[in-house]
């Protein structure tokens, strides 16, 4: 209620949902799971009240952090960004190095843990990353605390390119960790794909194959066979005149591969 701003302390629970669904504190999902009689747990304390200081996508980027806890493994997978947020933002602390994700929270901590946001979005600067996809598909920008570190951020994808990572005006890749201190705009960079065809010349079909721009060409682990016939390597032509030489050659196009065959004598 403190949250939702609800000073009528005779809304029904049904109601206090609605605004906590509204106020997105929850999924209509978790709302028709909600069991009032059932204890948060610490874990989901923490979800909670990120979510109502709206710092959600910072949370999000964080699911990949390395939390500082022994029993770190027992923090449910959706939560990590969460409980490394709340450990960073000093609003929950953990017990003799163990954050104890799955126990019930006492009243005493959230006294505590009330007494920490006393004021404390006053304290808080917010920086915006913004990401020029480049012809990829959209990732938009996030907002972050000052101060953060994050390992990762969201990949963009293009289809017939890899996508190499995201660039600062300087043409500098980001490095991870990253630790916000200022709005900043990234730029994805992209590595054209292409296409290995094989053409097995009456041999058994194989699959195509995609490498990066300037890829090593290596041996396909695929195998063609033809009965009869020996196996005797792999042409750019179909004359069969200039043979591929793998763990050297590079692609820099969409290329056909020929197979050579030599009759077998029974």
């Amino acid at each position: 209620l403190r949250y939702l701003e609800i000073d009528d302390k005779d809304l029904d629970l049904d109601m206090i949902l609605e605004h906590a669904i509204d106020e997105d504190l929850l999924t209509q999902e978790e709302a028709d799971d909600f069991n009032p009689n059932k204890p948060a747990s610490r874990s989901w304390t923490a979800v909670y009240i990120i979510r109502a200081l709206k710092l959600e996508h910072t949370a999000e980027t964080m699911q990949n952090d390395l939390l500082p806890y022994n029993d770190a493994a027992a923090v449910p997978e959706d939560r990590i960004g969460y409980v490394s947020l709340i450990t960073k933002l000093g609003l929950m602390q953990g017990y003799d190095k163990t954050f104890q994700p799955n126990k019930p929270l006492t009243r005493a901590e959230m006294a505590v843990l009330f007494d920490n946001l006393e004021g404390f979005d006053n304290n808080l600067t917010f920086y915006t990353i913004t990401f020029v996809e480049n012809k990829g598909t959209t990732v938009g920008a996030i907002t972050l605390v000052k101060g953060t570190t994050v390992n990762s951020f969201p990949a963009s994808t293009r289809d017939g390119y890899t996508f190499d990572g995201w660039y600062d005006n300087s043409n500098d890749e980001v490095t991870f960790p990253y630790t916000v201190d200022k709005n900043e705009r990234f730029y994805a960079k992209w590595i054209e794909n292409y296409t290995i065809t094989f053409e097995t010349n009456g041999g058994t079909t194989m699959s195509a194959i995609t490498l990066k721009d300037n890829d090593i060409i290596t041996p396909p682990t695929e195998k063609t066979k033809k009965p009869g016939y020996k196996f005797d390597g792999w042409f750019y032509d179909l004359a069969l005149k200039e043979s591929v030489e793998f763990n050297t050659d590079r692609i820099t196009k969409d290329i056909i591969l020929y197979a050579d065959w030599i009759p077998t004598v029974d």
